[in-house]
């Protein structure tokens, strides 16, 4: 179980399923993601009104999940190698303080003539 304090509110997640963050708010159980939790309860603390996270959406955080999901590591001959998007040529490793891009098979290729 997740709780977090949020402006005097106790918000929780019992399930560890994104979108199933709750509040107590006027004795209305209100629950989405946390992100659109936290905005009803903003919008309590500025309006008195009560308005459902679904209101607000998902507030981009599934884009942020998917976005985490794809993102991989990689090791090779002592230099970390990742890619945050998932694409084929959007890999990256810092080699000696510089940038190297590409695929994971080019900067592998890349490592290996150059780390003997």
């Amino acid at each position: 179980m997740q709780k977090s304090l949020y402006k005097g509110f106790f918000i929780e997640n019992k399930t560890g399923i994104p979108d199933d963050w709750k509040v107590l708010i006027k004795n209305k159980v209100l629950h989405g993601h946390l992100s659109a939790v936290k905005k009803s309860i903003d919008w309590w603390s500025d309006t008195g009104a009560i308005i459902p996270p679904k209101e607000f959406g998902d507030m981009g955080e599934t884009a942020i999940n998917e976005k985490r999901d794809k993102s991989r590591t990689e090791e090779h001959k002592g230099f970390q190698i990742k890619n945050d998007t998932g694409e084929e040529k959007a890999w990256y490793c810092l080699y000696h303080g510089k940038l190297a891009k590409g695929s994971l098979a080019a900067i592998k290729s890349f490592l290996d003539k150059h780390e003997k």
